[in-house]
């Protein structure tokens, strides 16, 4: 964390290593993404999907959306559900595994 932040009570930090420096020392963290993960999960959500985030390219998560229940994002965007915000218009009451490079490493 960059120390000259310390004094102030609102802070802003960049990626995996910020969230790291300020989850510790904070009372609420705020994640901002403003590429296509936010956008999935909040479209998603307002139409009564759950979302679990899950790590980009990770070999595992099948098996994680199978034990969870749910059903895995594709990564081909614009098929079934995948991270294109669009694709999640119609997702009613789904259980999805979201894996994407950054936004469900921070969340």
């Amino acid at each position: 964390m960059n120390s000259f932040q310390g004094e102030y009570d609102v802070r802003c930090e960049w990626g995996a290593g910020g969230l790291a420096d300020l989850a510790p020392v904070s009372d609420v963290v705020i994640i901002i993404d403003v590429l296509s993960f936010s956008t999935a999960v909040d479209i998603a959500v307002a139409n009564g999907a759950a979302i679990l985030p899950y790590p980009w390219r990770d070999e595992t998560a099948p098996q994680y959306a199978a034990g969870m229940k749910a059903e895995l994002a594709q990564h081909v965007r614009y098929e079934r559900f995948s991270l294109s915000p669009a694709s999640l218009i119609n997702i009613r009451g789904h259980r999805l595994v979201l894996p994407s490079p950054n936004g469900s490493a921070l969340a």
